[in-house]
């Protein structure tokens, strides 16, 4: 008996019922906590709100909350979002040990120069961590100063393997 058409090449010219698209949208009144609506397809909807507010010591990240929300969480489900979210402790505790280490009161967007974008290689050199850890961190540092407005010239490329 032969097979039936394969890969989008059905026998009666219909093709299935495509689902909707995948959308998110981002509601907002409070630049450190977005509510993102994220739709599943068919009508199906997941909502939830995300926030930086467990950031609030690390002046860097809490002063540009609503440029992260923009630009580093985007315009993604609201698991991605949550999962970015902690993604940014790693640079946290990087900034409070850039402050203790070099003395610092707080560290601000003024703050960021080659020394502390090239610094992240020493600290996680120190800390410990598995190879593929330090790259994962490494590319959520670039992506957070990206979004912040730091200059990709002065990061720091990527010396781990993920």
């Amino acid at each position: 008996m032969p097979k039936g058409a394969r890969k989008g090449i059905f026998a009666d010219g219909k093709r299935p019922r495509e689902s909707a698209p995948v959308t998110s949208e981002i509601v907002s009144r409070d630049p450190t906590t977005i509510t993102i609506v994220s739709g599943k397809g068919a009508g199906i909807s997941e909502i939830g709100e995300v926030s930086l507010k467990q950031y609030v010591k690390c002046n860097l990240i809490y002063s540009n909350s609503e440029k992260i929300m923009l630009n580093y969480v985007g315009d993604v489900s609201y698991k991605s979002a949550l999962s970015k979210i902690k993604q940014i402790s790693g640079v946290v505790t990087y900034i409070d040990w850039y402050r203790g280490k070099f003395e610092m009161p707080y560290i601000d967007f003024q703050c960021i120069n080659l020394h502390f974008c090239y610094s992240i290689v020493n600290f996680l050199e120190i800390s410990g961590l598995h190879e593929a850890t330090k790259a994962r961190r490494l590319i959520v540092f670039r992506k957070l100063m990206k979004a912040i407005g730091v200059s990709e010239s002065i990061l720091p490329q990527n010396p781990y393997s993920v």
